[in-house]
């Protein structure tokens, strides 16, 4: 799993192939702390089937937009190039197991 921080206009474009997840947080809350939990222990499980994006939505106006992102937590689920799924708000880390799972499968 390789996990970028910061913007996504530092990337050329989302992942063609493969799982791409788009995380767009806020920092210093609770579902912040949770959500690095839940990168370490998915690390560990999908090493290099998934790319992960952290997004600072205090610093991020630009991406907020261009993905139409209203609340953060927000995730965005990208396959092969292509948003499949959206979660709004917080979620544990088995859902997000298995939403992973549900896309590398």
């Amino acid at each position: 799993m390789r996990v970028l921080q910061g913007t996504t206009t530092h990337f050329s474009d989302l992942p063609k192939n493969g799982v791409a997840i788009i995380h767009f947080f806020l920092p210093n809350t609770p579902h912040r702390r949770m959500m690095k939990q839940f990168f370490h222990q998915a690390h560990k499980e999908f090493e290099q089937e998934v790319t992960l994006i952290e997004i600072d939505g205090e610093k991020n106006k630009e991406d907020i937009l261009r993905f139409s992102v209203v609340i953060a937590p927000t995730i965005l689920v990208f396959k092969d190039g292509e948003e499949r799924e959206r979660l709004v708000g917080s979620h544990t880390s088995p859902e997000l197991i298995n939403l992973i799972n549900k896309y590398c499968s």
